[in-house]
């Protein structure tokens, strides 16, 4: 588990990537970032290793590699693959957004594909499936 982040280091945040899901916002708010057995989530937070700061993700694979930039990735699958919030179906009255997987290799010409209303309800899958 991480340290967590404060509201100056997700506010610089969303300056650089937008505005995050409340649920998000909690998750760094309260945990920062965090490992599930083999699974680590990106966040934000003191301490933070450089490979899961979403926001040094995120802006590197959206200029690197063609991540659209409403996606922001939240875990990589160790095969290339991200899972990611989706932005661009962003409620701003309930403060949600749905969660997604881009397939590196299939989602640049057939679109992402959803796996969760929202981040709490994916990480709650995720911890019910370790």
């Amino acid at each position: 588990m991480g340290t967590p982040a404060n509201s100056e280091i997700i506010a610089a945040a969303e300056q650089i990537l937008g505005d995050f899901p409340e649920d998000y916002r909690r998750f760094l708010g309260e945990v920062g970032w965090c490992g599930i057995w083999d699974c680590e989530v990106f966040g934000l937070g003191p301490g933070i290793p450089s490979y899961l700061d979403v926001v040094a993700l995120a802006t590197s694979e959206h200029a690197d590699y063609g991540l659209p930039n409403h996606l922001i990735p939240v875990m990589n699958n160790g095969a290339g693959d991200l899972t990611c919030i989706d932005k661009g179906r962003f409620d701003s009255v309930e403060r949600t957004a749905p969660m997604v997987v881009w397939y590196h290799e299939t989602s640049p010409s057939e679109g992402p594909v959803d796996v969760a209303d929202s981040f709490s309800g994916w990480l709650k899958g995720l911890l019910a499936d370790s």
